[in-house]
């Protein structure tokens, strides 16, 4: 694989652009000038200008201005845009020698021009969706510091994470991680231990946003999409060459380094990335043999590459290694610590059969692997656990007029299991999966998306999954109601995976008899867009049934199967804000309140809080370079366990205290093309040994070098 990323990226370098900027054949007229801020009159370095139906396009100088050379004669009408700008256009004679044209761009608190994809399975943009999403931007990842999808994830109020040695455990409003589904670029991702996915494999380095829908999206992703979907979009290439290095060091000897190059010529570009992080870890119970988290060394790379075949046909392919070696505390007693594995592969298809109707064809490989190293056979490695997935999929987008748009499509889904925990060791499934999605406007208020889905699963049989959405905009407000239904597949482990704790007991095991779980959801919202204030609420409900629970044997009291036991509710009410306030100020918030019910005992879900706030105070001064960010999360008591008490019979309960963590992060740009950050992690060392898994006040620098 590593040879592979090499041959990628000489191929890469062959693609090296000579310093002319893209434009179309004509004469030498040209056009120059500068993009401005209207709040401070700075120049925005960021911005892209281009000549609208044409190759032509250029990126502002450091200085915010830009030339476009080589353009035809007459009427023309170009396009600027930039990320938190409102974009603006202008039309403009070109004759003869050169014509000047500034641009003066409105900051905006919501790009709400911005495309995004996950919701509709089209690029639709962010004001328009029918179904509410929310993007974090690169801008967004780059401002928090953020080195994993955990800490750019964790601004989002809806969103929370309780870590434990089993992994991150997201809960998306008050749903755990077996019903949040995560992509890459739109494609599932292989490997999980208790529903979590392997979040080190996910780096910020290689993203340029996320997007977050929450509430069943199986009508469009099928299993494991109950609670939401989270769909992590790569970064592309818009430059003729990107260089983009960053150093970041901290305390426990944490440090990461990435690289990316990217390369564009034409409609041709690459681009390469390299990760590396190490980490001695930490403890907060010497008590135990084992760290709380253990030290590591790990490494990532990916290629991507896009090919216009012809004017119509579009090629993407990409590759991505990923390796991480996990440096157990007891391998000096056991002999032997493990390491991890991932290769994936892909390849996507577009071709334009008309400016209005589209076909997509894909395929994406996934492959994850766990080993043991045994130190004492002189590091020999000992595959213990792989995972696979081979997607393949054949869409047509087709559109009228921007009324009415329909999605047909058809997917192959293959997964396999090996475990030395599996009689006979491998197990596999296969899905084979229709949908089909309409998108009809009516007049200039009302959108409606209806879609539904259907699986036909190897173990499972037939399912249904439909979904339907309605939006009323009133500009500036949005308002948006959905209801659909869900369902999860179990998985090939709780079906078969037999697990003895290495023979010291508990035993759980598989059972072949699991039904799928099932959810009905349903969500009313209102929005408000504007230049200097935005916010919205949301309402929502699931409702689960027949879900898959670990319960202990009534004859044998260390041992557990798992079975369909459960019905769950969860309900409440989100509300988050955007305000711009004086002298580049800017304050985010968010709040959930949740309501949680098992309703086989009665009680509160376990760990799911009540209430959970999100503050954010950012100050910009573009004249000084200085980005100055001041969040918290405050998150409410949880019930974390309940018992009898043998002799009152009186139930009690355990809680987990509310607690709140406080992040300061400052970045500073000290020349052309280099930033610096410095922060500090939980600000005032907020400590829980037990449950919290934090190491304290932890402090941080990183540096930055990037050229465009």
């Amino acid at each position: 694989m590593k040879r592979v990323m090499a041959v990628g990226l000489v191929a890469a370098c062959a693609l090296a652009p000579t310093p002319a900027l893209l434009a179309t054949d004509g004469t030498d007229a040209a056009v120059s000038g500068c993009v401005f801020n209207t709040a401070d009159g700075m120049p925005i370095p960021g911005a892209e200008i281009a000549v609208e139906g044409s190759e032509a396009r250029a990126n502002m100088d450091d200085e915010g201005c830009y030339t476009l050379n080589g353009l035809n004669l007459g009427n023309c009408t170009l396009l600027v845009s930039a990320a938190g700008f409102e974009p603006a256009s202008s039309q403009i004679t070109i004759g003869a020698g050169e014509v000047s044209l500034d641009f003066h761009l409105r900051p905006v608190l919501v790009h709400v021009e911005s495309m995004v994809v996950t919701a509709t399975r089209t690029q639709e943009p962010l004001k328009d969706v029918p179904i509410l999403t929310e993007v974090i931007s690169r801008q967004d990842i780059e401002m928090s510091g953020a080195i994993t999808v955990i800490d750019a994830l964790q601004d989002l109020a809806g969103i929370e994470f309780s870590p434990d040695q089993h992994g991150a455990n997201i809960l998306m409003n008050g749903l755990g991680p077996r019903y949040v589904l995560f992509l890459l670029d739109g494609e599932r991702i292989a490997g999980e231990v208790r529903g979590n996915i392997d979040f080190s494999r996910l780096n910020t380095a290689c993203i340029e946003r996320i997007e977050v829908v929450k509430g069943a999206t199986s009508s469009l992703y099928g299993s494991n999409a109950i609670g939401g979907v989270v769909n992590i979009i790569t970064r592309g290439v818009r430059s003729p060459v990107e260089i983009d290095v960053r150093s970041h060091f901290s305390d426990f000897r944490e440090s990461v380094l990435e690289a990316a190059l990217g390369l564009k010529r034409n409609r041709l570009s690459s681009r390469t990335h390299i990760v590396r992080k190490k980490s001695d870890g930490y403890d907060l119970d010497p008590t135990t043999a084992r760290y709380t988290v253990e030290a590591y060394d790990d490494v990532s790379l990916g290629q991507k590459f896009t090919v216009p075949a012809t004017d119509r046909l579009i090629l993407t392919v990409g590759a991505n290694y990923y390796e991480h070696e996990r440096l157990d505390a007891t391998r000096e007693v056991t002999g032997k610590y493990r390491k991890s594995y991932s290769r994936s592969y892909s390849g996507v298809a577009e071709y334009r059969l008309t400016d209005s109707h589209q076909l997509n064809a894909s395929w994406h490989a996934d492959n994850y692997e766990t080993r043991d190293v045994l130190e004492r056979l002189q590091d020999k490695e000992r595959t213990i656990y792989e995972h696979d997935r081979h997607t393949g999929r054949l869409a047509a987008s087709l559109s009228w007029r921007d009324r009415y748009k329909l999605i047909l499509g058809g997917e192959y889904d293959h997964e396999r299991l090996f475990s030395t925990r599996i009689e006979g060791e491998q197990r596999t499934a296969d899905d084979w999966i229709l949908y089909a999605q309409e998108d009809i406007t009516l007049g200039d208020s009302w959108n409606l998306v209806a879609g539904l889905r259907l699986d036909n699963h190897s173990a499972y049989g037939t399912h249904l999954s439909p979904k339907i959405s309605g939006m009323f905009q009133l500009w500036p407000f949005n308002f948006r109601a959905t209801y659909g239904t869900g369902f999860r597949a179990p998985t090939l482990k709780e079906i078969y995976l037999d697990w003895d704790h290495g023979g010291a007991g508990p035993y759980v095991y598989g059972n072949s008899d699991l039904a799928p779980e099932t959810a009905r959801q349903g969500s009313l919202s209102a929005e408000l867009l504007g230049s200097r204030f935005s916010g919205s609420v949301s309402v929502f409900r699931n409702d689960l049934k027949d879900m898959i629970d670990v319960t202990q044997s009534i004859n044998e009291p260390n041992t557990y199967f798992y079975e369909n036991v459960d019905e769950a509710l969860t309900q409440g009410i989100e509300a988050q804000a955007k305000i711009a306030l004086v002298c580049g100020l800017g304050l985010s918030c968010g709040y959930v309140y949740l309501d949680t019910e098992d309703k086989t005992t009665g009680l509160e879900l376990y760990g799911r809080p009540r209430n959970k706030a999100t503050v954010r105070l950012d100050y910009a001064n573009r004249s000084l370079g200085l980005n100055i960010s001041l969040r918290t999360r405050i998150v409410g008591k949880k019930l974390i366990g309940a018992d009898v008490d043998q002799t009152s019979g009186e139930s009690i309960e355990y809680h987990q205290d509310a607690y709140d963590l406080w992040d300061l992060i400052i970045n500073q740009d000290i020349f052309d093309y280099t930033t610096a950050t410095i922060g500090v992690d939980n600000l005032f060392n907020q400590m829980d040994r037990q449950y919290l898994q934090t190491p304290g006040r932890t402090f941080y620098g990183a540096m930055r070098v990037r050229y465009h």
